[in-house]
């Protein structure tokens, strides 16, 4: 049985890795031998877009606190 989707085209994601700039879901196909989804994402006009699988994408931006720890205040 195929899962349902993720995400769905046009829908803004962000790669896990930490301040990963905003993308757009361009494109999803589903593999009946690892039985998960892959999404193409585009992160710009300028950048070439790359497939994802779902565990690597996110709907909130995650930001690195160690970047916080340097901040006088």
């Amino acid at each position: 049985m195929i899962k349902p989707p993720r995400f769905n085209i046009g829908d803004r994601v962000y790669h896990i890795t930490p301040e990963s700039p905003e993308g757009i879901v361009i494109d999803a196909k589903y593999s009946l031998l690892t039985g998960s989804w892959e999404y193409q994402v585009t992160f710009g006009p300028f950048t070439e877009s790359l497939w994802y699988y779902d565990v690597e994408l996110i709907e909130h931006r995650t930001f690195n606190s160690s970047s916080y720890n340097n901040v006088e205040g």
